[in-house]
């Protein structure tokens, strides 16, 4: 490597955007390991725990939930629809909304996902000390829940 080129990492392995994508990364690889049974994806795990707690919800507050713009919470639910993981069918007090709903096996994946999920967080957080997950835990969460 050059040295431009290594200042060039350097430089970008310095930027929060970069190294949150890079762990947003290594959490994905191990979540999609140990929950491979469940054939989910991190965004449609949190669609669906989503539902667990609000119940039956509009694409909307689903979005709002999990900070998803609510297009491209569309095209998922679409998928998540085919697989059977949850219902949507017409609000009936107002038909250009849909209800969305966990089927029984979308509960199953709930029920089931749960200490997969676990082990995937803890392989992510495995690095750190217990008082630096504490920390780091306290950090990440009032960057991401600060609106820009």
């Amino acid at each position: 490597m050059t040295n431009a080129a290594s200042e060039d990492a350097q430089f970008l392995q310095q930027q929060p955007g970069y190294l949150l994508r890079r762990a947003y990364q290594n959490y994905v690889a191990h979540f999609m390991r140990t929950t491979s049974l469940f054939q989910v994806s991190p965004q449609q795990f949190a669609a669906l725990s989503a539902l667990h707690e609000l119940g039956p919800s509009t694409q909307r507050r689903v979005a709002q939930h999990i900070a998803m713009q609510p297009g491209n919470l569309h095209s998922m639910l679409k998928r998540m629809v085919k697989h059977s993981l949850i219902s949507m069918h017409a609000d009936p007090l107002d038909n250009r909304r849909s209800v969305i709903t966990l089927t029984p096996e979308g509960q199953h994946v709930i029920t089931g996902i749960g200490v997969p999920n676990l082990q995937a967080n803890n392989a992510l957080l495995n690095p750190l000390s217990a008082q630096e997950q504490t920390i780091f835990m306290q950090l990440l969460s009032k960057v991401a829940m600060t609106q820009p």
